[in-house]
């Protein structure tokens, strides 16, 4: 037992379970926390590549604007821009 009278982690996992079996498990754990941000960055990708692709953009030209933009709210406002024909420079500006 630790300070806070907490149980270590090697007591709750018990003492005949393998190091391979523990790191999958944690493996497992974290890949079940995971789910909810990776449900929510495929939300925001698949509208990303829909409005790219009504604006006109390539599948290479929108990549590379994600690749190169850090945040989705400067994609949506350039690629809607880009859907009005807009000068470049108020592209880079954004």
């Amino acid at each position: 037992m630790d300070r806070a009278g907490e149980r270590d982690y090697n007591e709750l996992s018990g003492p005949k379970e393998s190091v391979r079996m523990q790191k999958r498990r944690e493996f497992m754990q974290g890949m079940r926390d995971g789910v909810p941000i990776a449900l929510g960055y495929f939300a925001v990708a698949l509208t990303l590549s829909i409005y790219a692709r009504c604006a006109g953009l390539t599948a290479l030209a929108a990549t590379l604007s994600s690749l190169l933009t850090h945040a989705s709210a400067g994609q949506y406002a350039t690629f809607s821009l880009i859907g009005r024909h807009a000068a470049l420079t108020v592209g880079f500006i954004l």
